[in-house]
Protein backbone atom coordinates (compact mmCIF):
# COMPACT_ATOMS: atom_id res chain seq x y z
CA UNK A 1 0.00 0.00 0.00
CA UNK A 2 1.27 3.52 -0.79
CA UNK A 3 0.27 7.01 0.30
CA UNK A 4 -2.03 7.43 -2.75
CA UNK A 5 -4.18 4.56 -1.54
CA UNK A 6 -4.05 5.74 2.08
CA UNK A 7 -5.35 9.22 1.21
CA UNK A 8 -8.08 7.70 -0.96
CA UNK A 9 -9.16 5.37 1.85
CA UNK A 10 -9.35 8.08 4.49
CA UNK A 11 -11.48 10.32 2.30
CA UNK A 12 -14.20 7.68 2.49
CA UNK A 13 -14.09 7.05 6.25
CA UNK A 14 -16.95 8.39 8.40
CA UNK A 15 -18.60 7.39 11.65
CA UNK A 16 -21.52 5.85 9.75
CA UNK A 17 -19.06 3.96 7.55
CA UNK A 18 -17.19 2.72 10.61
CA UNK A 19 -20.42 1.45 12.16
CA UNK A 20 -21.33 -0.37 8.95
CA UNK A 21 -17.80 -1.73 8.69
CA UNK A 22 -17.89 -3.10 12.25
CA UNK A 23 -21.20 -4.77 11.49
CA UNK A 24 -19.73 -6.40 8.36
CA UNK A 25 -16.67 -7.56 10.27
CA UNK A 26 -18.87 -9.08 12.97
CA UNK A 27 -20.98 -10.91 10.41
CA UNK A 28 -17.80 -12.31 8.87
CA UNK A 29 -16.59 -13.31 12.33
CA UNK A 30 -19.89 -15.05 13.07
CA UNK A 31 -19.69 -16.91 9.79
CA UNK A 32 -16.24 -18.21 10.72
CA UNK A 33 -17.40 -19.41 14.14
CA UNK A 34 -18.02 -23.16 14.07
CA UNK A 35 -20.24 -23.02 17.17
CA UNK A 36 -22.58 -20.48 15.61
CA UNK A 37 -22.70 -22.44 12.36
CA UNK A 38 -23.64 -25.67 14.18
CA UNK A 39 -26.31 -23.91 16.27
CA UNK A 40 -27.88 -22.40 13.16
CA UNK A 41 -28.15 -25.90 11.67
CA UNK A 42 -29.70 -27.28 14.87
CA UNK A 43 -32.21 -24.40 15.05
CA UNK A 44 -33.37 -25.23 11.52
CA UNK A 45 -34.33 -28.80 12.46
CA UNK A 46 -35.44 -28.36 16.08
CA UNK A 47 -38.90 -27.96 17.61
CA UNK A 48 -40.14 -24.74 19.25
CA UNK A 49 -38.80 -25.37 22.78
CA UNK A 50 -35.44 -26.59 21.55
CA UNK A 51 -35.33 -23.69 19.09
CA UNK A 52 -35.68 -21.17 21.93
CA UNK A 53 -32.85 -22.88 23.83
CA UNK A 54 -30.60 -22.91 20.78
CA UNK A 55 -31.47 -19.30 19.94
CA UNK A 56 -30.55 -18.19 23.45
CA UNK A 57 -27.27 -20.08 23.15
CA UNK A 58 -26.69 -18.43 19.79
CA UNK A 59 -27.30 -14.96 21.23
CA UNK A 60 -24.89 -15.68 24.07
CA UNK A 61 -22.14 -16.84 21.70
CA UNK A 62 -22.74 -13.88 19.40
CA UNK A 63 -22.55 -11.56 22.37
CA UNK A 64 -19.19 -13.05 23.37
CA UNK A 65 -17.93 -12.68 19.80
CA UNK A 66 -19.13 -9.06 19.82
CA UNK A 67 -17.20 -8.27 23.01
CA UNK A 68 -14.16 -10.10 21.70
CA UNK A 69 -14.28 -8.08 18.47
CA UNK A 70 -14.57 -4.69 20.16
CA UNK A 71 -11.79 -5.57 22.60
CA UNK A 72 -9.56 -6.32 19.61
CA UNK A 73 -10.57 -2.94 18.09
CA UNK A 74 -9.63 -1.15 21.32
CA UNK A 75 -6.27 -2.96 21.46
CA UNK A 76 -5.55 -2.11 17.80
CA UNK A 77 -6.32 1.57 18.49
CA UNK A 78 -3.89 1.47 21.43
CA UNK A 79 -1.15 0.19 19.07
CA UNK A 80 -1.96 2.94 16.58
CA UNK A 81 -1.89 5.64 19.29
CA UNK A 82 1.42 4.35 20.66
CA UNK A 83 2.95 4.45 17.19
CA UNK A 84 1.87 8.06 16.69
CA UNK A 85 2.92 9.04 20.21
CA UNK A 86 6.46 7.68 19.92
CA UNK A 87 7.15 9.60 16.67
CA UNK A 88 9.90 12.10 17.51
CA UNK A 89 9.52 14.45 14.55
CA UNK A 90 6.78 16.91 15.54
CA UNK A 91 5.69 17.77 11.99
CA UNK A 92 5.35 14.13 11.00
CA UNK A 93 3.52 13.39 14.26
CA UNK A 94 1.07 16.20 13.45
CA UNK A 95 0.54 14.72 9.99
CA UNK A 96 -0.21 11.27 11.45
CA UNK A 97 -2.57 12.85 13.97
CA UNK A 98 -4.29 14.89 11.26
CA UNK A 99 -4.69 11.79 9.09
CA UNK A 100 -5.78 9.28 11.74
CA UNK A 101 -7.17 11.11 14.79
CA UNK A 102 -10.83 11.11 13.66
CA UNK A 103 -10.62 7.42 12.75
CA UNK A 104 -9.09 6.43 16.07
CA UNK A 105 -11.57 8.51 18.08
CA UNK A 106 -14.54 7.09 16.14
CA UNK A 107 -13.35 3.51 16.53
CA UNK A 108 -12.72 4.03 20.25
CA UNK A 109 -16.16 5.60 20.68
CA UNK A 110 -17.79 2.67 18.91
CA UNK A 111 -15.82 0.17 21.01
CA UNK A 112 -16.62 1.97 24.30
CA UNK A 113 -20.34 2.04 23.47
CA UNK A 114 -20.42 -1.71 22.79
CA UNK A 115 -18.16 -2.95 25.60
CA UNK A 116 -19.89 -3.64 28.92
CA UNK A 117 -17.24 -4.10 31.60
CA UNK A 118 -16.15 -0.98 33.45
CA UNK A 119 -12.49 -1.92 33.03
CA UNK A 120 -12.92 -2.08 29.25
CA UNK A 121 -14.66 1.29 29.18
CA UNK A 122 -11.89 2.74 31.36
CA UNK A 123 -9.33 1.28 28.95
CA UNK A 124 -10.99 3.09 26.03
CA UNK A 125 -11.31 6.28 28.08
CA UNK A 126 -7.58 6.25 28.92
CA UNK A 127 -6.78 5.87 25.22
CA UNK A 128 -9.01 8.87 24.48
CA UNK A 129 -7.08 10.89 27.09
CA UNK A 130 -3.84 9.87 25.41
CA UNK A 131 -5.25 11.08 22.10
CA UNK A 132 -6.10 14.39 23.78
CA UNK A 133 -2.45 14.73 24.84
CA UNK A 134 -1.38 14.25 21.23
CA UNK A 135 -4.10 16.73 20.20
CA UNK A 136 -2.51 19.29 22.54
CA UNK A 137 0.85 18.83 20.83
CA UNK A 138 -0.92 19.21 17.50
CA UNK A 139 -2.62 22.50 18.55
CA UNK A 140 0.69 23.96 19.76
CA UNK A 141 2.43 23.13 16.47
CA UNK A 142 -0.56 23.51 14.15
CA UNK A 143 0.59 26.75 12.52
CA UNK A 144 4.01 25.25 11.79
CA UNK A 145 2.41 22.06 10.51
CA UNK A 146 0.03 23.98 8.22
CA UNK A 147 3.06 25.38 6.40
CA UNK A 148 4.63 21.95 5.88
CA UNK A 149 4.78 19.84 2.71
CA UNK A 150 2.56 17.23 4.37
CA UNK A 151 -0.45 19.58 4.26
CA UNK A 152 0.38 20.57 0.70
CA UNK A 153 0.62 16.87 -0.19
CA UNK A 154 -2.79 16.17 1.30
CA UNK A 155 -4.44 19.19 -0.32
CA UNK A 156 -2.96 18.54 -3.77
CA UNK A 157 -4.03 14.90 -3.73
CA UNK A 158 -7.67 15.68 -4.61
CA UNK A 159 -6.66 17.46 -7.80
CA UNK A 160 -4.11 14.74 -8.61
CA UNK A 161 -6.82 12.09 -8.26
CA UNK A 162 -9.07 14.09 -10.58
CA UNK A 163 -6.30 14.38 -13.18
CA UNK A 164 -5.71 10.63 -12.97
CA UNK A 165 -9.38 9.98 -13.74
CA UNK A 166 -9.21 12.37 -16.70
CA UNK A 167 -6.12 10.59 -18.05
CA UNK A 168 -7.75 7.17 -17.65
CA UNK A 169 -10.85 8.33 -19.54
CA UNK A 170 -8.72 9.81 -22.33
CA UNK A 171 -6.71 6.58 -22.58
CA UNK A 172 -9.96 4.65 -22.87
CA UNK A 173 -11.25 6.94 -25.61
CA UNK A 174 -7.87 6.80 -27.37
CA UNK A 175 -8.03 3.00 -27.65
CA UNK A 176 -11.51 3.19 -29.18
CA UNK A 177 -10.57 6.08 -31.49
CA UNK A 178 -7.40 4.39 -32.80
CA UNK A 179 -9.08 1.06 -33.45
CA UNK A 180 -12.02 2.73 -35.19
CA UNK A 181 -9.54 4.68 -37.31
CA UNK A 182 -7.72 1.48 -38.32
CA UNK A 183 -11.03 -0.10 -39.31
CA UNK A 184 -12.01 2.97 -41.38
CA UNK A 185 -8.65 2.88 -43.15
CA UNK A 186 -9.26 -0.73 -44.19
CA UNK A 187 -12.75 0.19 -45.39
CA UNK A 188 -11.37 2.99 -47.62
CA UNK A 189 -10.22 0.94 -50.64
CA UNK A 190 -9.91 2.68 -54.05
CA UNK A 191 -12.67 1.42 -56.34
CA UNK A 192 -11.66 0.18 -59.81
CA UNK A 193 -11.56 2.83 -62.51
CA UNK A 194 -14.44 2.81 -65.01
CA UNK A 195 -15.96 -0.38 -66.42
CA UNK A 196 -13.97 -3.29 -67.93
CA UNK A 197 -16.60 -3.97 -70.63
CA UNK A 198 -16.63 -0.29 -71.54
CA UNK A 199 -12.85 -0.33 -71.88
CA UNK A 200 -12.93 -3.34 -74.20
CA UNK A 201 -15.60 -1.73 -76.39
CA UNK A 202 -13.49 1.42 -76.67
CA UNK A 203 -10.47 -0.67 -77.73
CA UNK A 204 -12.48 -2.51 -80.39
CA UNK A 205 -13.85 0.79 -81.72
CA UNK A 206 -10.32 2.14 -81.87
CA UNK A 207 -9.19 -0.82 -83.98
CA UNK A 208 -12.17 -0.64 -86.35
CA UNK A 209 -11.87 3.14 -86.71
CA UNK A 210 -8.14 2.79 -87.40
CA UNK A 211 -8.83 0.22 -90.12
CA UNK A 212 -11.46 2.51 -91.70
CA UNK A 213 -9.04 5.45 -91.58
CA UNK A 214 -6.28 3.35 -93.16
CA UNK A 215 -8.64 2.37 -96.00
CA UNK A 216 -9.46 6.03 -96.61
CA UNK A 217 -5.74 6.86 -96.88
CA UNK A 218 -5.19 3.94 -99.26
CA UNK A 219 -8.05 5.17 -101.47
CA UNK A 220 -6.00 8.30 -102.16
CA UNK A 221 -3.05 6.34 -103.52
CA UNK A 222 -4.73 3.23 -104.85
CA UNK A 223 -7.48 3.34 -107.45
CA UNK A 224 -9.77 0.82 -105.83
CA UNK A 225 -13.34 1.96 -106.00
CA UNK A 226 -14.43 -0.24 -103.10
CA UNK A 227 -12.10 1.46 -100.59
CA UNK A 228 -14.22 4.59 -99.98
CA UNK A 229 -17.16 2.29 -99.34
CA UNK A 230 -15.15 0.29 -96.79
CA UNK A 231 -14.10 3.59 -95.17
CA UNK A 232 -17.71 4.69 -94.82
CA UNK A 233 -18.62 1.22 -93.54
CA UNK A 234 -15.79 0.85 -90.97
CA UNK A 235 -14.88 4.39 -89.89
CA UNK A 236 -17.94 6.60 -89.65
CA UNK A 237 -20.22 4.11 -87.80
CA UNK A 238 -17.55 3.62 -85.11
CA UNK A 239 -15.83 6.99 -84.74
CA UNK A 240 -18.94 8.76 -83.44
CA UNK A 241 -19.57 6.21 -80.59
CA UNK A 242 -15.83 6.25 -79.97
CA UNK A 243 -15.88 10.02 -79.39
CA UNK A 244 -18.90 9.72 -77.10
CA UNK A 245 -17.35 6.83 -75.10
CA UNK A 246 -14.02 8.64 -74.96
CA UNK A 247 -15.66 11.63 -73.31
CA UNK A 248 -17.45 9.35 -70.89
CA UNK A 249 -14.20 7.56 -70.06
CA UNK A 250 -12.53 10.93 -69.48
CA UNK A 251 -15.26 11.87 -67.03
CA UNK A 252 -14.82 8.53 -65.25
CA UNK A 253 -11.11 9.24 -64.87
CA UNK A 254 -11.83 12.70 -63.49
CA UNK A 255 -14.32 11.23 -61.00
CA UNK A 256 -11.80 8.58 -60.03
CA UNK A 257 -9.07 11.17 -59.42
CA UNK A 258 -11.51 13.16 -57.28
CA UNK A 259 -12.32 9.97 -55.36
CA UNK A 260 -8.62 9.30 -54.75
CA UNK A 261 -8.22 12.86 -53.53
CA UNK A 262 -11.11 12.35 -51.09
CA UNK A 263 -9.46 9.16 -49.80
CA UNK A 264 -6.18 11.01 -49.27
CA UNK A 265 -7.97 13.79 -47.41
CA UNK A 266 -9.79 11.23 -45.27
CA UNK A 267 -6.54 9.44 -44.42
CA UNK A 268 -4.89 12.75 -43.56
CA UNK A 269 -7.87 13.62 -41.34
CA UNK A 270 -7.72 10.22 -39.58
CA UNK A 271 -3.98 10.57 -39.08
CA UNK A 272 -4.50 14.07 -37.66
CA UNK A 273 -7.13 12.70 -35.25
CA UNK A 274 -4.71 10.08 -33.96
CA UNK A 275 -1.87 12.57 -33.63
CA UNK A 276 -4.18 14.96 -31.80
CA UNK A 277 -5.28 12.21 -29.41
CA UNK A 278 -1.66 11.17 -28.79
CA UNK A 279 -0.71 14.80 -28.17
CA UNK A 280 -3.53 15.24 -25.64
CA UNK A 281 -2.54 12.03 -23.85
CA UNK A 282 1.11 13.05 -23.77
CA UNK A 283 0.25 16.45 -22.30
CA UNK A 284 -1.96 14.82 -19.66
CA UNK A 285 0.80 12.36 -18.73
CA UNK A 286 3.34 15.20 -18.48
CA UNK A 287 0.85 17.13 -16.34
CA UNK A 288 0.57 14.18 -13.97
CA UNK A 289 4.32 13.56 -13.88
CA UNK A 290 4.93 17.19 -12.97
CA UNK A 291 1.97 17.50 -10.64
CA UNK A 292 2.61 19.30 -7.37
CA UNK A 293 1.42 16.20 -5.47
CA UNK A 294 4.31 14.14 -6.83
CA UNK A 295 6.77 16.95 -6.16
CA UNK A 296 5.67 17.22 -2.54
CA UNK A 297 5.80 13.46 -2.19
CA UNK A 298 9.38 13.38 -3.49
CA UNK A 299 10.45 16.19 -1.13
CA UNK A 300 8.87 14.43 1.86
CA UNK A 301 10.52 11.10 0.98
CA UNK A 302 13.94 12.78 0.85
CA UNK A 303 13.41 14.27 4.31
CA UNK A 304 11.53 11.33 5.86
CA UNK A 305 12.71 8.15 4.08
CA UNK A 306 10.70 5.88 6.37
CA UNK A 307 7.41 7.78 6.40
CA UNK A 308 5.45 5.45 4.11
CA UNK A 309 6.52 2.40 6.14
CA UNK A 310 5.13 4.06 9.27
CA UNK A 311 1.83 4.67 7.48
CA UNK A 312 1.70 1.08 6.26
CA UNK A 313 2.20 -0.11 9.84
CA UNK A 314 -0.55 2.22 11.07
CA UNK A 315 -2.91 0.99 8.37
CA UNK A 316 -2.51 -2.58 9.61
CA UNK A 317 -4.31 -1.60 12.84
CA UNK A 318 -7.49 -0.51 11.07
CA UNK A 319 -10.22 -2.82 9.73
CA UNK A 320 -10.32 -2.88 5.95
CA UNK A 321 -13.27 -1.06 4.46
CA UNK A 322 -15.08 -1.47 1.14
CA UNK A 323 -13.45 1.54 -0.50
CA UNK A 324 -10.04 -0.07 0.02
CA UNK A 325 -11.21 -3.29 -1.55
CA UNK A 326 -12.82 -1.69 -4.57
CA UNK A 327 -15.24 -4.07 -6.22
CA UNK A 328 -13.65 -5.50 -9.34
CA UNK A 329 -15.71 -7.24 -11.99
CA UNK A 330 -14.67 -10.82 -12.58
CA UNK A 331 -14.53 -11.54 -16.32
CA UNK A 332 -15.84 -15.11 -16.48
CA UNK A 333 -16.56 -17.14 -19.63
CA UNK A 334 -20.25 -16.24 -19.68
CA UNK A 335 -19.60 -12.52 -19.39
CA UNK A 336 -16.93 -12.65 -22.11
CA UNK A 337 -19.28 -14.61 -24.36
CA UNK A 338 -21.98 -11.95 -23.84
CA UNK A 339 -19.59 -9.14 -24.75
CA UNK A 340 -18.30 -11.00 -27.83
CA UNK A 341 -21.88 -11.57 -28.96
CA UNK A 342 -22.60 -7.84 -28.73
CA UNK A 343 -19.39 -6.95 -30.59
CA UNK A 344 -19.88 -9.52 -33.37
CA UNK A 345 -23.48 -8.42 -34.00
CA UNK A 346 -22.83 -4.74 -33.26
CA UNK A 347 -26.08 -4.58 -31.30
CA UNK A 348 -27.29 -4.70 -27.70
CA UNK A 349 -29.39 -7.86 -27.57
CA UNK A 350 -31.17 -8.36 -24.24
CA UNK A 351 -32.75 -11.62 -25.40
CA UNK A 352 -29.30 -13.19 -25.88
CA UNK A 353 -28.31 -12.11 -22.35
CA UNK A 354 -31.49 -13.66 -20.94
CA UNK A 355 -30.76 -16.94 -22.76
CA UNK A 356 -27.11 -16.96 -21.71
CA UNK A 357 -27.75 -16.29 -18.01
CA UNK A 358 -31.23 -17.86 -17.84
CA UNK A 359 -32.47 -14.64 -16.25
CA UNK A 360 -35.28 -12.12 -16.59
CA UNK A 361 -35.42 -8.75 -18.34
CA UNK A 362 -34.42 -6.70 -15.25
CA UNK A 363 -31.31 -8.82 -14.58
CA UNK A 364 -30.35 -8.67 -18.27
CA UNK A 365 -30.59 -4.85 -18.10
CA UNK A 366 -28.22 -4.92 -15.11
CA UNK A 367 -25.63 -6.82 -17.16
CA UNK A 368 -25.96 -4.28 -19.96
CA UNK A 369 -25.60 -1.55 -17.32
CA UNK A 370 -22.22 -3.07 -16.37
CA UNK A 371 -21.13 -2.77 -20.01
CA UNK A 372 -22.23 0.88 -19.98
CA UNK A 373 -20.14 1.49 -16.83
CA UNK A 374 -17.14 -0.14 -18.54
CA UNK A 375 -17.59 2.06 -21.62
CA UNK A 376 -18.27 -0.85 -24.00
CA UNK A 377 -21.86 0.27 -24.65
CA UNK A 378 -22.88 3.92 -25.05
CA UNK A 379 -26.40 5.15 -25.85
CA UNK A 380 -27.51 1.56 -26.60
CA UNK A 381 -24.73 1.21 -29.19
CA UNK A 382 -21.65 -1.00 -29.07
CA UNK A 383 -18.56 1.22 -29.40
CA UNK A 384 -16.15 -1.71 -29.78
CA UNK A 385 -15.93 -2.65 -33.46
CA UNK A 386 -14.20 -6.06 -33.51
CA UNK A 387 -12.72 -8.78 -31.29
CA UNK A 388 -9.11 -7.59 -31.61
CA UNK A 389 -10.18 -4.18 -30.35
CA UNK A 390 -12.25 -5.83 -27.60
CA UNK A 391 -9.28 -7.84 -26.28
CA UNK A 392 -7.08 -4.73 -26.27
CA UNK A 393 -9.77 -2.76 -24.46
CA UNK A 394 -10.31 -5.50 -21.86
CA UNK A 395 -6.56 -5.63 -21.20
CA UNK A 396 -6.65 -1.88 -20.60
CA UNK A 397 -9.49 -2.35 -18.07
CA UNK A 398 -7.48 -5.09 -16.33
CA UNK A 399 -4.47 -2.77 -16.03
CA UNK A 400 -6.73 -0.17 -14.43
CA UNK A 401 -8.15 -2.82 -12.02
CA UNK A 402 -11.66 -2.39 -13.42
CA UNK A 403 -11.93 -6.10 -14.21
CA UNK A 404 -9.96 -9.25 -13.46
Amino acid sequence: MNIDKVLSIHQSYSLMKIGALNKQMLIAQYAQSEQISNLNKQIAVSNNIAREIFENQLKEIQHKELIKYYKSIAYSMKEAIDLIDKEKDIIFKCFLYDLYSSLIVDFLEDAKNNLEEISDKEYCHNLELKMQDIATIYSINESLYKESDFVKLRDSYVDYLEQQKILEEKQRLSIICKNNTDIEKHIIIPKPIGNKVLGRIVNILWVLSAIGLLLMILSVFVEIRALPGFFLLLFLPFVIPLIILKKKNKKLKADYNAYLKTIDEKNVSLKADIESMDSILQKQEVLLDNHSYKQFKTKITLKYPNWENVIIQLESYFPKIESEKKEILRLDDKFYKMVVNFVDNQSVNLASVQRLYSCGYVTAKKYVGILVDLGIVENDKVVIRDRAMLDEYLNFLKQKNRIQ
